[in-house]
């Protein structure tokens, strides 16, 4: 079965319909350019300081952007099943990405290049109003993540997690593993004395 008749393709372009109004002939020349890849569990899909070259959409798997700091790997997002996984400023700008984007197994995503992003952005202003629309979204969601973490306590993001994650590993909420222990501990004496 080609993946690009399956429901995959459909939800990635109901979720860049968010963006932008994209008239049928527009999606039919993007489908053109959308291609299917695998991304092997520990592969990386970006290593920091290369250029994202490509837009993901994650139809399978898990995926996590991560920057080294200290040369320690910090994670910095997770990308799970029906999301989109880059480095959008690398991809945006085409500069080196601070990030890297690693599989945490076996992922099947779809991409579509910058310059596939480009042929169609000189064929109708559409795309570069989804490329508007996708910069805000991406902004205003690091946004919030930053201001949950910092304003958050710890406690606070292991319940928020507990309660809302289906497959995101708890290192999303940088919390040492001593802590997290810690909190699960507490956390299950609690659910046993209701």
């Amino acid at each position: 079965m080609n993946i690009l008749d399956a429901q995959p393709f459909q939800i990635f372009q109901r979720i860049l319909s968010r963006y932008a109004q994209i008239p049928d002939a527009e999606w039919k020349a993007f489908e053109t350019f959308v291609r299917p890849r695998r991304v092997r569990k520990h592969s990386h899909l970006l290593k920091p300081e290369q250029i994202s070259r490509h837009l993901s959409f994650v139809c399978q798997g898990l995926l996590r952007m991560y920057r080294i700091t200290d040369g320690a790997e910090i994670n910095t997002a997770f990308f799970p099943e029906l999301s989109l996984a880059d480095s959008f400023v690398s991809f945006m700008r085409q500069q080196p990405s601070e990030y890297g984007i690693q599989a945490l197994e076996d992922t099947q995503i779809l991409t579509v290049s910058y310059e596939a992003m480009e042929k169609l952005g000189a064929r109708s202003s559409c795309w570069r109003e989804l490329a508007l629309g996708a910069s805000i979204f991406k902004l205003t969601q690091k946004e919030h993540r930053e201001t949950f973490l910092m304003q958050s306590a710890a406690e606070e993001r292991y319940l928020n997690f507990v309660k809302n994650a289906r497959r995101l590993p708890i290192a999303y909420l940088n919390i040492t593993w001593l802590l997290t222990s810690a909190l699960s501990r507490k956390v299950s004496a609690a659910f046993v004395k209701i």
